[in-house]
């Protein structure tokens, strides 16, 4: 992604931004350049980096490729870069944040989300060609395939497999993500392949459909209740948002309100609340830029707007994406400094009372 332009005009743009529904302190993540992960203790991880919220202290796991998730129990998932001649080159691990880690079977694999119960999802397979979405259960041991929407090969020749990705887990162990899915003409000859957001329930797989009809989404996260958030295509010709809930796909637009304007949700918390990127056109010269979002009550607000103005950083940062959402309302996002243009990692607290119910988690 490119960086966005700077945009000078900051508090005056503020100004014209929506109402404040929920302001929010912002930490600075040190070190970290792009937060991927996080859990109901403000613990975050991405890159090679793991952030400890209690202490500020940021340490490096320094055979890991990339880390995407971490549970309450400290477990931390991600892909590792092996050095042994008998192991694939890249394949899912499992680390502690007490110290040791546990490699996810014995195949080329990505590892990309983990629930309190210790059950992991992502993908396995030869990533240049096909992948396939897996869930492995540390309680015991275990790795078990994923099916896609399309059981068997609908095309003549038999040469047709089919993919799959798991993105994300929750406590119920229902994971969602994306499989390739058959498109069929009226009377129900197999015309070609698209892909659709996905969700497995006691290992069944369900297709979340599309928007408008089209022929593209990704489910990236389900929280526990069932609710599932993604990107897809819609008949504008852009890929937007979406809530999937009591069996409907909910289109939630863009923050310029322009259907011609890309955006993406990320990840869900249990009371609704959607973090996610959107496209945004800046005032100062119509140009296109990506900013992070937070969508509750049926709005979509931009989470730069909505920093506190006695934080340190109002008005000095561009949030880009919001990445992840626990159960106290906390968000990791990613971002930059206004004036350097640096990229930085960020939690954002907020301002409120405590979510008791979270305590239970």
């Amino acid at each position: 992604m490119n960086k966005p332009a700077v945009f000078s005009g900051f508090l005056t743009l503020f100004a014209c931004g929506p109402l404040l529904a929920t302001q929010y302190s912002v930490i600075e993540i040190p070190q970290l350049t792009r937060a991927a992960g996080l859990n109901d203790k403000g613990d975050v991880v991405g890159g090679n980096l793991f952030y400890h919220h209690a202490s500020g202290v940021v340490s490096q796991l320094s055979d890991a490729l990339s880390l995407s998730g971490i549970n309450d129990r400290g477990q931390i998932i991600g892909t590792v870069r092996t050095e042994s001649p008998t192991a694939p080159p890249i394949q899912a691990n499992v680390w502690l944040v007490s110290g040791g880690e546990e490699p996810l079977g014995n195949e080329l694999s990505e590892g990309l989300a983990i629930n309190n119960t210790g059950s992991a999802v992502g993908s396995v397979g030869d990533f240049h060609a096909q992948s396939h979405a897996v869930m492995w259960r540390l309680k015991d041991n275990s790795t078990s395939g994923l099916p896609t929407l399309i059981q068997t090969d609908p095309f003549p020749g038999g040469f047709f497999d089919p993919g799959s990705q798991a993105n994300a887990i929750n406590v119920e162990g229902d994971a969602v993500g994306w499989s390739d899915a058959l498109t069929v003409d009226a009377d129900g000859n197999p015309l070609g392949t698209a892909t659709h957001a996905v969700r497995w329930h006691n290992g069944v797989a369900m297709d979340l459909g599309t928007l408008a009809g089209t022929a593209f989404s990704v489910a990236n996260g389900i929280n526990d209740k069932g609710e599932v958030v993604g990107v897809s295509d819609t008949a504008s010709g852009a890929s937007h948002a979406f809530l999937h809930r009591h069996n409907r796909m909910i289109d939630l637009g863009d923050l310029a309100n322009d259907p011609k304007l890309n955006s993406q949700a990320d990840a869900v918390d249990d009371r609704g609340e959607i973090v996610g990127w959107s496209e945004v056109r800046l005032t100062a010269d119509n140009s296109i830029a990506q900013r992070a979002f937070v969508y509750s009550s049926g709005k979509m607000l931009s989470l730069t707007f909505q920093i506190e103005t006695k934080s340190p950083l109002f008005g000095k940062i561009r949030l880009t994406e919001a990445t992840a959402i626990n159960c106290h309302g906390w968000i990791a996002a990613n971002g930059f400094d206004a004036a350097n243009l640096q990229d930085h990692a960020y939690l954002l607290i907020p301002r409120g009372a405590h979510r008791n119910h979270c305590l239970a988690h």
